[in-house]
């Protein structure tokens, strides 16, 4: 188990949902003991990249953009470009 795998796999939001099966859970506990500071600052940055933030990430990693329109009143677009091939 690395870090790679461990953001990857949102292994510390499935852990913390209980959604590991036992042996993800004993790898990962293994890892948590092991790494303590280094699992907090991924948990940490788990709870940074969510809503928009998150999704401009994603989308950004997959060579698109992410445009959000909010004019005053309303209502608020956001549009997602995303390269086919």
């Amino acid at each position: 188990m690395n870090r790679i795998e461990i953001d990857n796999d949102h292994l510390i939001e499935r852990y913390l949902d209980g959604r590991l099966s036992e042996t993800e859970s004993r790898r990962f506990e293994a890892y948590w003991i092991e790494n303590p500071d280094l699992i907090r600052d991924l948990e940490r940055g788990a709870r940074l990249k969510s809503g928009l933030a998150g999704l401009r990430d994603r989308v950004g990693a997959l060579g698109g953009s992410l445009v959000v329109e909010s004019p005053p009143g309303g209502p608020t677009q956001v549009t997602a470009v995303i390269p086919c091939a």
